[in-house]
């Protein structure tokens, strides 16, 4: 896992020149990062991102078990918590670093990209 967010971590440059103009089937950009609630530590992918405001803030966009961080909550975030990024490019998925893709890298996307639609915020 360390090594997936390393790999976000270095490539982010990518989300954001798309993200900053993105075409027309460049969508759905999120950010995924780590949040602390007590003891509790989890990662949380964030929407409808705003990167004017200080600290940049985020929508929560899954199911979460923090109360610091609950579904539909604009939070925000500083760059140290990111941990991956993501978009659909033309429906592909785009970074996602953290997502494991293993056996059949298509069909795994696909699987994969059917349970974010349904936890993330529409």
């Amino acid at each position: 896992m360390s090594e997936a967010i390393q790999k976000a971590r270095a490539s982010i440059g990518d989300f954001f020149r798309a993200h900053r103009i993105p075409s027309a089937r460049q969508t759905d950009f999120r950010i995924q990062a780590i949040f602390q609630d007590g003891n509790q530590s989890e990662q949380i992918w964030l929407s409808h991102l705003d990167f004017n405001t200080r600290p940049a803030t985020g929508i929560v966009s899954t199911r979460t078990r923090l109360k610091t961080a609950s579904y539909g909550k604009r939070v925000p975030f500083q760059p140290e918590q990111m941990s991956d990024w993501m978009y659909l490019d033309n429906g592909q998925l785009v970074g996602g670093f953290t997502i494991n893709i293993q056996a059949n890298p298509e069909l795994e996307q696909r699987s994969f990209l059917d349970r974010l639609k349904r936890r993330l915020v529409a």
